[in-house]
């Protein structure tokens, strides 16, 4: 694989997703950034989009979002005679985002990036906090009719594609867990393949934010 090597000095390590819940391709994964270190090359990590498994699957999506914005073009258009009625956003939604750790050796989690099921398959009833690093911490401007989970799609959708400036964290994908709290009250959410699912979770035991 590496045996021709002249004038290459980087190699990209762009493996499935797998690599951050399979062992095998754990290994395989780090074998690559092995034999770059035996030929004197720099070797990077490519970590795609969570939300799909890799190049093939984020292909596709692509091209589902772009007819999703034609129907929404042809939508829009259609309604243009209506003016757009806003809900007043009266009202601040503190929120904070857990997500995975994989630590400097980037070692495989089993339920990585996978929903509740997978979760429950790794064998964890509830969401293992000590795995986790808080990722984000901020507020959400909503109005005060709008229910939980509108809430929660929305912060989704803010983190999907473009990144909020400061943001350190990867897209919000399966297996992250978002925390809506107040002054007196906290609820947790584990995002699932389809939506959110109630959690038990322990924020002391997840990894502080990193500066």
């Amino acid at each position: 694989m590496l045996g021709n090597t002249e004038g290459t000095e980087l190699i990209v390590e762009a493996q499935d997703m797998d690599k951050y819940r399979n062992a095998n391709t754990a290994k395989g994964s780090s074998r690559i950034y092995f034999m770059a270190g035996e030929h004197g090359m720099e070797c990077r990590r490519l970590a795609w989009d969570p939300n799909y498994k890799g190049i093939d699957d984020w292909r596709l999506a692509l091209r589902k979002k772009e007819r999703q914005r034609d129907e929404e073009r042809k939508e829009l258009g259609n309604a243009s005679m209506f003016k757009e009625v806003q809900k007043p956003e009266d009202f601040l939604q503190k929120y904070r985002i857990y997500q995975l750790d994989f630590g400097m050796e980037q070692i495989p989690i089993p339920f990585a990036f996978e929903g509740i099921k997978g979760l429950h398959r790794a064998g964890y009833e509830q969401p293992p906090a000590g795995q986790y690093r808080l990722v984000w911490d901020s507020g959400l401007p909503c109005a005060a009719d709008s229910t939980e989970r509108e809430r929660l799609e929305r912060i989704r959708h803010i983190f999907s594609d473009s990144m909020p400036e400061g943001y350190r964290g990867r897209q919000v994908a399966p297996s992250d867990v978002l925390e809506l709290y107040d002054d007196g009250r906290r609820s947790y959410y584990y995002v699932d393949t389809g939506g959110f699912e109630p959690v038990r979770f322990s924020p002391f035991l997840a990894k502080p934010m990193q500066g």
